[in-house]
């Protein structure tokens, strides 16, 4: 278990096991098929489909996160809160992320979405929106140390209340 004032790790190891057995199988059938160099384009296969499932499954994720990065709060929430209803409605996505995604976040996506949303509201709404928001992600994730520093530091930097 991860104490609340340690940052929880973003890579998963288990995820480096399993990516470089992806990518060993493709290097194999590569060579079985005669292609010239199989590790390298092996490798090169592997980030292309990594890349792309990525940009056509959640689409909705990355751009959430990069607008709530450049600190434009308003025009995230609502990217954000439709990446948690596409992750609610499909659990298992996230769930098998280091297969299906080719992810290697520790983290599950909806975890690190709600927090982002809480975020959003905490800096945008009244205190009761925000506190409400934090108790949703640690209703359903309630080890989540991302969202309890997150959570404490948005609280020490209070001025609502």
């Amino acid at each position: 278990m991860i104490s609340e004032g340690t940052f929880p790790r973003s890579f998963s190891w288990a995820s480096l096991l399993l990516h470089s057995f992806l990518i060993a199988a493709i290097g194999i059938l590569l060579n079985r098929l005669s292609v010239p160099w199989p590790a390298l384009f092996g490798l090169v296969a592997f980030l292309i489909i990594a890349t792309l499932l990525k940009r056509l499954l959640i689409r909705d994720f990355r751009k959430g996160i990069d607008i709530l990065n450049d600190k434009k709060y308003e025009e995230a929430l609502p990217v954000l809160e439709r990446s948690a209803a596409f992750f609610k409605r499909y659990p298992w996505l996230d769930r098998y992320r280091y297969l299906l995604l080719l992810s290697s976040s520790a983290m599950s996506y909806r975890e690190i979405v709600m927090v982002g949303r809480a975020l959003c509201i905490g800096r945008t709404r009244s205190f009761a929106e925000t506190d409400q928001a934090f108790k949703e992600v640690l209703r359903e994730f309630p080890e989540s140390s991302l969202a309890k520093i997150t959570r404490r530091m948005m609280y020490a930097n209070d001025t609502h209340h």
